[in-house]
């Protein structure tokens, strides 16, 4: 199980003595991407500001730590060089202090040390290129003049210079068009792929995250995280399903349904198989095996790949079939890495569903969603609109 990076335990915080929220609980690890939407004045912003240590928040209950140790005590600068980075909603204007000189200073102050002109020079046109900014942008007063476009963009450019262990981008898409919401997510991408960085993102649109990795999306109302009693709302991923299961899940237990049904599931069972079994299959030609490259050697023939799907059809399906005497579904919507297998895994599925299902369940229709990843998250935010 990967180590916490932030970790929020019963959080309640008070503006002006107003209770904002209520018993906040969440975990980040590192590389990991969590969306959090809502309504606005749910609290969303509060909790980013907070977590920063904005003196204005006040926690009245509840504690947060960063890697390990405590944050409460912590000004907000020291969080700034523990690694955790807050982009604002309005980013202020700074007369006198150039883009370049506030990024350098604020690069040495993380460090601790200085830093060379030329390589930081470097480094900065480099990630200036990434947000097709003008490297004439760095001469610039900080914000000074500078559109609601070209203030996100200099708010990513610092994220991409400081590298913090932690991003929390507060609505870093208002107000943008849509080509400017696609340079600030190529360049919130490009801070997820070298940095291995973990984002909190909060947002009312579903545009920026279009070409981002979203593993969590939480929903905020009245100061609370809408998710079940203990923040496990709808996790069936860990269904337990195997109890003989030796290796161990993400969650920290044996046997989970995420173990099997999933793309990353899918390859650990092959890897598994094709390091025990001598049959002659497509699959050990393949260096870096993906979910992607099984399922095209299921649906070639490929005996080992047709038996892969096989088992992860079962699983599923069973799983589902339990779900279903729960929550009576008309449809069945398979998405994540999976649905890219296509009929021959939603014909599998269904048949274990139908044969293991209470029989009053057994009409429901299966399908592969059409949203890719984002699936999850259009869902949420129609919910939001129907509020």
């Amino acid at each position: 199980m990967s180590e916490q990076l932030l970790q929020v335990r019963n959080l309640s915080v008070s503006v002006e003595d107003k209770p904002i929220l209520h018993g906040i609980d969440l975990e980040v690890r590192p590389g990991e991407t969590h969306v959090l939407m809502g309504p606005n004045g749910a609290g969303k912003s509060t909790l980013g500001y907070t977590i920063m240590g904005s003196p204005r928040y006040e926690v009245t209950g509840g504690e947060i730590l960063f890697k390990g140790k405590e944050l409460l005590e912590e000004t907000a600068d020291q969080r700034a060089k523990d690694g955790i980075f807050l982009s604002f909603q309005n980013p202020l204007e700074v007369p006198g202090v150039s883009l370049r000189n506030f990024i350098r200073n604020a690069v040495e102050q993380r460090s601790g040390s200085r830093i060379k002109l030329w390589t930081f020079k470097k480094e900065l046109e480099q990630a200036m290129e990434v947000l097709q900014m003008d490297p004439s942008y760095g001469d610039r007063d900080l914000n000074v003049g500078f559109s609601g476009g070209e203030k996100k963009k200099a708010e990513i450019l610092q994220l991409l210079m400081l590298k913090p262990s932690l991003a929390i981008l507060d609505e870093t898409d208002s107000g943008l068009d849509v080509d400017a919401v696609r340079t600030v997510s190529k360049g919130v991408e490009e801070y997820q792929k070298n940095q291995n960085g973990a984002l909190l993102i909060i947002t009312h649109s579903t545009r920026i995250l279009d070409a981002l990795h979203v593993d969590y999306t939480h929903i905020m109302v009245d100061g609370k995280i809408v998710a079940g009693a203990n923040g496990a709302g709808g996790e069936i991923g860990h269904i337990m399903v195997n109890e003989e299961e030796t290796d161990t899940c993400g969650c920290g237990k044996k046997g989970c349904l995420e173990q099997y049904a999933s793309a990353t599931g899918i390859v650990r069972m092959a890897k598994k198989l094709l390091a025990s079994d001598d049959r002659e299959t497509t699959l050990k030609n393949v260096s870096e095996l993906t979910a992607k490259d099984i399922f095209d050697a299921a649906k070639a023939g490929d005996a080992v790949a047709k038996e892969l799907v096989e088992k992860l059809g079962k699983v599923l399906g069973n799983a589902l079939a339990n779900v279903a005497c729960v929550v009576n579904p008309e449809i069945i919507v398979i998405g994540g890495g999976v649905s890219k297998a296509g009929s021959i895994l939603i014909d599998v599925i269904q048949k274990h569903y139908v044969e293991t299902t209470f029989h009053a369940c057994r009409k429901a229709e299966f399908a592969l969603a059409t949203l890719g990843n984002q699936a999850g998250m259009y869902g949420c935010v129609q919910m939001l609109l129907d509020m």
